[in-house]
């Protein structure tokens, strides 16, 4: 599996740097590939009225949002087990864990959780008015203890979806002198979006945090025409290798911050390098946080052996926004 898009890369080089010095900087939350194994599924919301916008006016966000949210690719990556660590160095003044690692939409929502949206959580004091909340951290997995004194990058717990959590990530929220503070804007005034902003993301971080308006999060092949989201969410969605009598040779995308409008284009070669199967699927009926999508042919035999390749292509604006490919074996 491989990321392709060069005008994504472009896209992403859009951040803007910091403008003048912080007395306050932030390194990344969590130790993973960004952009490929991890991504930023919401930003905070810079709206002050009922509606939501990030940093540069996208949708990338909810409604009162207060912080980051750093998601990884599937549920598997979190049972593998994927570091939250510091940010900055300071003082842990709160700490929580014990609470299950489960989607909030079965535990009845939000109302379920007694007020404990953050899960289990980790808060860290930076001195100066800095402060840095870490929420939904697996059950059991927090190794820090109200009082100890943490270095920027040290091990917190790992990536969990406790609390108010539809997949696995870690939310941080930033604060100065108890006030949140949107790490993108930092504390310059608000400005239209995109402006000169004094964002807090060091210089090593800044790169794999520059702002991605959504994108391919993991693509996969499979036999079963009916494979389910949650397969795909839990990782069961890409086997490698299928048998020769499969029902159906599939390719999904799981996608985040899809936007109205947006297309699936996809196409699969077979052993020989001939064309197996290609698709172009209805623009995308609105924006949402994340989706999946699926296509492929139905197989009355036997497949022959060999390779076959999966190219997924998210269309926007009618050009390639982001591609991923993926192989799978059959036997």
């Amino acid at each position: 599996m491989r990321w392709l898009s060069a005008s994504l890369v472009a896209a992403c080089l859009t951040f803007i740097f910091p403008v003048q010095a912080q007395e306050f900087g932030l390194g990344l939350p969590l130790e993973c590939e960004m952009n490929r194994d991890c991504f930023i599924q919401q930003y905070v919301d810079t709206d002050p009225g009922p509606g939501a916008r990030d940093f540069m006016c996208g949708p990338l966000v909810y409604d009162g949002h207060k912080g980051t949210d750093f998601r990884l690719r599937d549920r598997q990556m979190m049972r593998d087990g994927v570091p939250v660590v510091a940010s900055a160095a300071g003082t842990v003044t709160v700490v929580r864990d014990g609470m299950q690692d489960i989607d909030v939409t079965k535990l009845g929502g939000r109302e379920a959780l007694d007020g404990n949206y953050c899960g289990n959580a980790v808060a860290i004091d930076h001195g100066n008015g800095w402060s840095t909340q870490y929420c939904h951290l697996r059950r059991g997995s927090v190794i820090v203890r109200s009082g100890h004194r943490v270095q920027a990058g040290q091990k917190l717990g790992l990536v969990g979806m406790s609390g108010a959590a539809a997949f696995p990530h870690v939310h941080i929220t930033v604060r100065k002198d108890g006030e949140v503070v949107d790490p993108y804007r930092g504390l310059a005034p608000a400005a239209a979006c995109g402006g000169r902003y004094s964002p807090l993301w060091l210089p090593n971080a800044a790169p794999a945090a520059a702002y991605r308006p959504g994108g391919i999060l993991t693509i996969g092949m499979h036999g079963n025409p009916k494979l389910t989201y949650d397969d795909i969410k839990e990782g069961r969605g890409n086997p490698g290798t299928l048998p020769a009598n499969v029902p159906a040779l599939i390719a999904w995308a799981h996608v985040f911050g899809i936007r109205k409008g947006d297309v699936i284009h996809t196409r699969i070669t077979g052993p020989d390098g001939a064309l197996f199967f290609e698709s172009r699927q209805d623009p995308h009926p609105k924006n949402q946080a994340q989706s999946w999508k699926w296509s492929g042919k139905r197989n009355r035999g036997l497949l022959p052996a060999g390779s076959y390749k999966a190219l997924i292509e998210l269309i926007r604006d009618g050009e390639v926004y982001d591609a991923w490919q993926t192989t799978t074996v059959v036997r």
